[in-house]
């Protein structure tokens, strides 16, 4: 399993992760994770209002917890599981920001990219 610690977090992200990490009680092996989620629908299947694609705040079972997975540190020592859905280059700085403040959702990406 690598070790992020190339990623920066907004203000805003960081707000978030900070409040939801201190709420968080695990129970028995779970972990705080962040999981992708693609879609969010409503029953008459339009997308919920405000969703973007993006990481969701989540228990994690250890168990669940593979070498594919990632354990992101942030600067100021918070950290988290992660699966990345791209292959993580320690060249790059990355940069991990609200996708979807209502609903809490996450964006992580190149930083590059998100200053273009």
């Amino acid at each position: 399993m690598i070790r992020i610690t190339n990623i920066s977090i907004t203000d805003a992200a960081r707000q978030v992760i900070d409040r939801r990490k201190a709420l968080f009680k695990p129970r028995g092996d779970d972990v705080f994770a962040l999981t992708y989620t693609s879609s969010f629908i409503n029953r008459d299947g339009t997308t919920v209002e405000g969703f973007r694609p993006g990481y969701e705040i989540s228990p994690w079972p250890l168990e669940y917890i593979s070498s594919n997975w990632a354990v992101v540190q942030l600067s100021g020592g918070t950290e988290f599981h992660l699966m990345p859905r791209f292959k993580w280059s320690a060249r790059e700085r990355y940069i991990m920001d609200l996708a979807s403040p209502s609903l809490e959702l996450f964006s992580i990406g190149p930083a590059a990219a998100a200053t273009s």
